[in-house]
């Protein structure tokens, strides 16, 4: 989900050593703007089209994190491939605190379209999407990203 700590997990995971690929971080730099900027000018399902390029390129990547938007899960596709990569964490968050954190932020395409309410009504679209596809799920609500770093290394063993 939106604001549930996926870039700030990924960046702490990156201070320990491992390499990250950020899709969106990955899009920004390939399209030359932000994802915001993209919506504005092509719409939301050729942002998930440009995605699932970027998840498809990342399919011989091993031993490192890869950070996605939270609309990935969107296109079955996109989890089969990162199945086949590693393991899939979703990091939970309550609507409240996800609404606290992004609710307001005009920078994310779809809290600017939809309002507060985006977060409810995209958890209810998504929620069995990363339920299903979650190998591991951890609650990123009242952790700090340091925390949330912590929790992934020792479920997957990746301090190891």
């Amino acid at each position: 989900m939106p604001g549930s700590g996926k870039t700030a997990a990924a960046d702490e995971l990156a201070k320990h050593g491992y390499q990250v690929y950020d899709t969106d971080k990955i899009f920004v730099d390939a399209y030359r703007m932000s994802v915001a900027e993209f919506f504005d000018l092509y719409g939301e399902s050729e942002f998930r089209r440009a995605e699932s390029e970027i998840v498809a390129s990342l399919r011989y990547v091993m031993g490192a994190v890869i950070s996605t938007g939270g609309g990935v899960v969107l296109d079955p596709q996109n989890m089969e491939r990162l199945k086949k990569i590693g393991k899939i964490v979703f990091l939970e968050c309550s609507v409240e605190e996800l609404e606290k954190r992004v609710g307001h932020d005009k920078s994310r395409p779809l809290a600017r379209d939809g309002g507060v309410d985006y977060i409810s009504k995209t958890w209810e679209k998504r929620k069995d999407l990363y339920f299903r596809d979650a190998e591991m799920v951890l609650d990123s609500g009242k952790s700090s990203p340091a925390g949330i770093a912590e929790m992934i290394m020792k479920k997957i063993n990746i301090n190891e």
